[in-house]
């Protein structure tokens, strides 16, 4: 999920699990990463959802300390995703058939 966003208060578990590191140095100060990774939440009074993505990033050192500068995530089928964080819509809302 998002880097420094809280999520947890709104989850009753939450795990991501990174496939692999993929790695590219652009400067002794910058790195590319790219990171396949599993996940696994369950929203709270929601069912658990297992997601598969991908998260790229660019990390940088500023003043000594690594700082994410760039991020993305990138979802297989992601408006499953999104619809298992969202309770459905009332019954009324919905559309008639």
């Amino acid at each position: 999920m998002l880097p420094g966003v809280d999520f947890h208060p709104l989850f009753e578990s939450l795990v991501n699990t990174p496939d692999a590191w993929d790695m590219i140095v652009l400067s002794s100060d910058a790195v590319a990463i790219t990171m396949p990774l599993h996940s696994s939440f369950k929203p709270k009074g929601l069912p658990e959802y297992k997601a598969q993505g991908v998260w790229t990033g660019v990390v940088q050192r500023r003043s000594g300390k690594w700082t994410i500068i760039q991020s993305h995530e990138s979802w297989v089928n992601p408006e499953q995703v999104m619809a298992a964080l969202m309770p459905p819509p009332p019954k009324e809302s919905r559309p008639k058939k």
